[in-house]
């Protein structure tokens, strides 16, 4: 035990040399790397990406406005239509830029640890981070959720600059990135209120209290950050107060339960549910969380001065937005809580095993046993991402890219395709070409404020299929893409029936055993 307590004390002091510490960065970046671009394509998407890059074929006036008809801001939607307008429109294009946000954010992670703390707990907790199952998952997804991280954690190295420094340019660029922040995603605002929890947290443990923790609190430079994000935030209020009604308590947000924490932690270390952990699975979890509490109040006991407010940072980071938007979930609010929102209370929670790890130097048993289960958990993590990839999501399934691909191989496939489900249309629209277009049926659209199907109701593309008889006659035959009826059949909506299937083609969802179908129909006398 000796000499491995020796080994590992010379493996730490070389983590604290700058060449070393940069090249542990890289193994981070390409770890990461690695983790998100081999399954850039693998999994179909999914509603909520779909949307996203459906998006990106409006112009700005457009895009802008469907937007804000729907539940969030727009500012990732501007910017992925600048990535696609310079690269094109795939798939692959449109996932790859939360996997360049991501690099960016482990950047700025590694920046941030290693201006609170010291190299060597930079090196690890970003290698931390860029392992990490959710931080892999959404590294690929055609959302906001990388964005958010980036923006967050570049405004938490900004704010720890704020605190140690009257400079007002600290104040002006959190301001800035507080605004950015709310454009991106509304929930965000769980990482500026912990922000103010930190900060009300460190004056006072920094002697202040009464008036002068007033008037230490709501400094210029406080103000004058906060004055920048309201100002630049203004144009956008009177659609946020709308578009919240809307975001809270939406279909897509289940009510808190008992599970609710529980559930978060366990998609942290393994990317499932609670309730699809159990055996020695429950045991190594336990053990990792038992381990890591423990060590990290050793940690906390033994810190002192900058490395003091360093991990208070982090921790505040880690659980206030968790605890604020459990809290706010309860009755008589409407839920909220979602683990996707809480992304970089998850990155600041791996930041946070990172620097436990390498921090305690005197506990080598249990930090071995804390690092072996912690990565064995997060194998196990990635694992699951891999193979689950979209198929437990929205509309379709995870099976649009399927269908397609099989349609597309068929000796019908200059037959158009019509997508019975409105929502699922947005799946399919992404995988069409030139000679396989995709169309949606105009007549079931629902009257309701969602941006996706007033796209639909606004038709400027002309894609919709207003009456499916007449269209069915036009082309001779059509592609119907829908759930699997009981014949296997691809649904027809109720008042056509003069249509018979020709063939059918299947794909199949391996996690839910659940069927998506295309089904060849033509008009019956033919």
């Amino acid at each position: 035990m000796t000499r491995i307590r020796n080994a590992l004390t010379k493996f730490g002091r070389l983590l604290d040399r700058q060449w070393c510490s940069r090249l542990l960065l890289l193994l981070a970046i390409g770890l990461f790397l690695t983790l998100t671009l081999t399954r850039l394509t693998d999994a179909s998407i999914w509603f909520d990406e779909a949307y996203s890059a459906y998006l990106t074929r409006y112009n700005l006036t457009d895009l802008t406005h469907y937007t804000a008809i729907d539940v969030h801001p727009p500012l990732y939607y501007l910017l992925l239509k600048g990535w696609s307008s310079l690269f094109g429109s795939s798939v692959a294009v449109y996932r790859s830029l939360s996997v360049v946000l991501g690099v960016a954010a482990l950047l700025v992670i590694y920046c941030l640890i290693r201006q609170l703390l010291n190299r060597r707990t930079a090196s690890v907790a970003t290698l931390l981070v860029a392992v990490s199952p959710m931080f892999v998952r959404y590294g690929t997804e055609t959302r906001m959720y990388m964005l958010v991280v980036l923006i967050a954690v570049a405004a938490t190295l900004v704010f720890n600059k704020m605190l140690h420094s009257t400079q007002r340019r600290w104040a002006v660029l959190y301001g800035v990135l507080i605004c950015m922040g709310m454009w991106t995603h509304y929930f965000t605002a769980v990482i500026w209120l912990s922000h103010w929890l930190y900060r009300f947290i460190y004056l006072r443990r920094h002697g202040l209290h009464g008036k002068g923790l007033f008037r230490g609190f709501f400094d210029s430079n406080w103000l004058i950050a906060h004055g920048l994000a309201i100002v630049g935030y203004l144009p956008w209020v009177p659609v946020a107060l709308r578009q919240m009604s809307g975001l809270s308590g939406g279909f897509w947000i289940p009510a808190i339960t008992a599970n609710t924490l529980t559930d978060y932690i366990t998609k942290f270390l393994m990317y499932r549910g609670g309730s699809d952990v159990s055996g020695w699975l429950v045991v190594a979890m336990l053990i990792i969380v038992a381990m890591a509490v423990y060590l990290g109040v050793k940690v906390f006991k033994h810190s002192s001065g900058r490395e003091r407010d360093g991990l208070q940072l982090i921790l505040t980071i880690a659980a206030a937005p968790v605890v604020i938007l459990f809290l706010l979930s309860m009755p008589p609010f409407t839920p909220m809580f979602i683990d996707r929102y809480l992304l970089t209370a998850l990155v600041f929670l791996a930041i946070l095993l990172g620097a436990i790890i390498a921090i305690s130097r005197r506990q080598l048993p249990r930090v071995v046993v804390l690092t072996v289960l912690l990565m064995g958990s997060f194998g196990y993590g990635i694992y699951n991402v891999y193979h689950q990839g979209t198929y437990g999501e929205f509309s379709s399934g995870g099976l649009a890219q399927d269908l397609m691909t099989d349609i597309q191989a068929d000796d019908e496939s200059d037959a158009p395709i019509v997508v019975a489900d409105n929502y699922s249309y947005y799946e399919m629209a992404i995988y069409e070409n030139d000679d396989n277009p995709v169309h949606f049926l105009l007549e079931p659209i629902r009257n309701d404020n969602t941006g996706s199907l007033q796209m639909e109701r606004d038709n400027k593309f002309g894609v919709g299929v207003d009456n499916l008889s007449d269209y069915v006659a036009d082309n001779g035959k059509i592609w119907i893409v829908n759930a699997t009826s009981e014949r296997g059949e691809a649904k027809l909506p109720d008042n056509v029936d003069n249509l018979v299937a020709v063939k059918t083609l299947t794909a199949t969802n391996p996690i839910h055993n659940s069927t998506y179908s295309a089904t060849l129909y033509q008009v019956g006398d033919q």
